[in-house]
């Protein structure tokens, strides 16, 4: 059964998160029973171990605590009081306002930093890496992970520096960069064993698992969750320990020999979690009884399992687990001939799977986004070093140029000389400066360079899927839903492709020097040439192209970059415009000039999309009457040929539609 082997890292990044959703109540109450008596620095310190205690299971304790706390620190003067606010933060993101987390954090960030508190700079940092990882924006936060191992680092942090190497290799795990992983991974268990705190080495050995599992290396997985499981029966973390129990079970059964020493941890596992009516891990507890029985061939009971995890992930809205779920319900059927629900639980299984293959997509995106924004970052991070180093010398000099002046401020001669030296320093600077632009220029074109690379990487899988679609089309034997995906597969990877040649060609013309051809053509024949081709775009919107034309014999200049220019045009003008309505196309020549207007019916341009009008990826505020893709790119590369062909543009606009006007002096 492939659900065993397929579980997405999605599932298994929340399993990981949940790792620790566990609190010491033994201490939690020896706290509550120490702070009935305490006052002063002594209620301070109890209230803040109790906030940081509650912020897993009861996070709006943890705020309200978390504040009592940081008011008594202001009225006692203390000063260390950015790690309470960051308590705030972790439990407002448990309770899932990352918006009011993200606040959070960069309080005490901003304070740590006013305070020069390393170890709360290294927390914050940490904090927000956690925070944007989990939002998916990787590269944002893989700079505050280095920030935040760094400050440990310099503090010496062990307890600190351990975090930190565990959030990195998650984020590396993320990436697929599992050696990586593995080695940040153990690296943070070994220091967590020297440190000897038992949840953490727990949580330690329980992160590792899953990124064996991942790799089939079941046997390592094992012995990580074995170790993992001796730590939980120490502690006493029943929910920790559930937890593992499955993520075991997972392993036995792809081992058909194992398969009943998995049903009976799966069952030990379940009973734990259900019993503690634990909704996060509930639907993966559920699916993995599931699987288990399904192997056994025990339908009804499977059928069981698969129709409350499938409840419960609706109610939590958790399309990765419904997914599973339709798919073992659409075995089960299968198995059974039940035609009926075998058709529906297959059709509900591909939606949701479809709903994710743009996720997919937009992480393989991502990654190498990633991959260049890390590049970007090293090389920022030294051209910093260097600019460091060189404040640092221009401050020594100016220090010692203060001292010098104020020795020998009555001497003409030697004030002479100190501006002459001072001339030259200046000298020294301008040319520091510009090789430091210089540098930078050759930055901007290298994320060019890799900008084109990803591009042209992209087209070739593109590609393939717009072909492999093409193929199942010219196959037939597909079902009306079947042929709808394979129709909106077909259009996105066309949208892709489209995306990608503008992109391509923006940077083409911003890089090349004017390299157009004119010569001798008929604007008549050459304008009804290119409007038969925009014209099917128009029928299936039922717009009309209305053309008129007072051109005066042949002109000279450049047809591929009038083609270009009226393309775009004409396409923007049949996208924004609504159905039934018309775009009108103007042509006429002067022994001077080519003059092309374009107008359509749509909404217009808002005054504040005009100074924005031909930047590149700048998304007006107009949307496309039927849903078609813009990528901000088509008007960026009409006033680029414009200008090449030293040409104007000039734009008429309204609510009841718009104009453009192109003026074009001929060769």
């Amino acid at each position: 059964m492939g659900m065993a082997r397929k579980l997405p890292i999605v599932c298994l990044l929340v399993g990981m998160a949940t790792a620790a959703v566990a609190q010491n109540q033994a201490l939690i109450d020896s706290l509550r029973i120490e702070l009935g008596d305490a006052e002063g620095k002594q209620r301070y310190d109890i209230l803040s171990r109790l906030a940081w205690e509650y912020r897993f299971a009861y996070p709006d304790s943890t705020i309200q605590i978390a504040r009592q706390a940081y008011a008594l620190g202001e009225k006692l003067k203390l000063t260390s009081l950015a790690q309470l606010i960051n308590y705030e933060g972790v439990a407002l993101n448990y309770t899932g306002d990352r918006i009011a987390a993200s606040e959070a954090y960069q309080r005490p960030l901003d304070l740590a930093t006013s305070q020069r508190d390393t170890i709360q700079i290294g927390h914050s940092n940490n904090n927000l890496g956690h925070l944007f990882f989990d939002q998916g924006l990787l590269a944002r936060s893989y700079d505050h992970l280095l920030k935040a191992e760094s400050a440990f680092i310099s503090t010496r942090d062990s307890s600190g520096i351990a975090y930190a190497l565990q959030s990195l290799a998650n984020l590396f795990r993320l990436q697929k960069d599992h050696a990586k992983s593995e080695q940040y991974h153990s690296r943070a268990l070994k220091i967590r064993e020297k440190l000897g705190n038992m949840r953490d080495i727990m949580s330690a050995h329980v992160q590792l698992g899953p990124l064996y599992q991942e790799a089939n290396d079941f046997e390592s997985s094992t012995s990580q969750f074995r170790m993992a499981e001796r730590y939980g029966n120490q502690i006493h973390d029943e929910i920790n320990l559930a937890d593992v129990k499955i993520y075991l079970a997972q392993n036995y059964l792809a081992t058909p020999q194992q398969l009943q020493q998995a049903e009976q941890l799966a069952k030990e596992g379940f009973d734990v979690i259900d019993q503690l009516n634990n909704t996060l891990l509930l639907p993966r507890a559920h699916l993995m009884l599931g699987q288990i029985l399904f192997k056994q061939q025990r339908w009804p009971e499977a059928r069981h399992h698969f129709d409350t995890a499938l409840l419960i992930a609706r109610q939590r809205k958790d399309i990765v687990n419904q997914m599973e779920a339709h798919e073992g319900l659409w075995l089960i059927s299968k198995e059974l001939k039940q035609s009926k629900e075998e058709l529906q639980h297959l059709n509900s299984y591909l939606l949701l799977k479809d709903s994710l293959l743009d996720l997919d997509l937009a992480r393989q995106a991502e990654r190498a986004e990633f991959q260049t924004e890390i590049q970007k970052k090293e090389r920022e991070n030294q051209l910093l070093k260097e600019q460091e180093a060189r404040n640092n010398q221009l401050i020594a000099s100016q220090r010692m140029e203060r001292t010098i002046l104020m020795i020998i401020i009555g001497s003409l001669g030697i004030i002479t000389f100190i501006i002459w030296l001072n001339a030259k320093r200046r000298r020294e600077t301008n040319k520091q400066l510009a090789l430091q632009n210089k540098k930078l220029s050759d930055l901007n074109h290298e994320k060019d360079t890799l900008m084109s690379i990803v591009a042209h990487d992209l087209k070739s899988p593109l590609n393939r899927v717009h072909g492999l679609a093409t193929i199942l089309e010219l196959e037939g034997g597909l079902t009306d839903n079947q042929k709808n995906y394979t129709r909106l597969l077909k259009a996105s990877a066309r949208g892709g492709l489209d995306m990608i040649t503008d992109l391509l060609d923006v940077h083409a013309l911003e890089d090349s020097q004017d390299n157009s051809h004119p010569h001798s053509f008929q604007p008549d024949t050459w304008l009804k040439e290119r409007l038969s081709i925009l014209a099917p775009t128009a029928v299936a919107k039922s717009i009309a192209i209305v053309t008129t034309t007072a051109f005066h014999g042949p002109i000279t200049s450049d047809p591929i970059y009038l083609s270009r220019i009226l393309d775009n045009i004409v396409s923007n003008a049949i996208k924004f415009s609504p159905k039934g309505s018309s775009v009108h196309v103007t042509g006429r020549s002067t022994p001077q000039e080519i003059q092309l207007m374009v107008k359509d019916q749509g909404p217009g341009f808002a005054d504040q999309d005009k100074p924005f009008l031909y930047q590149k990826f700048r998304k007006l505020s107009a949307r496309p009457t039927a849903n078609e893709s813009s990528n901000g790119l088509g008007l960026a590369i009409v006033k680029t040929l414009v200008d090449r062909l030293n040409g104007t543009i000039e734009l008429i606009t309204s609510t009841k539609g718009s104009e453009f006007i192109v003026r074009i002096p001929l060769a």
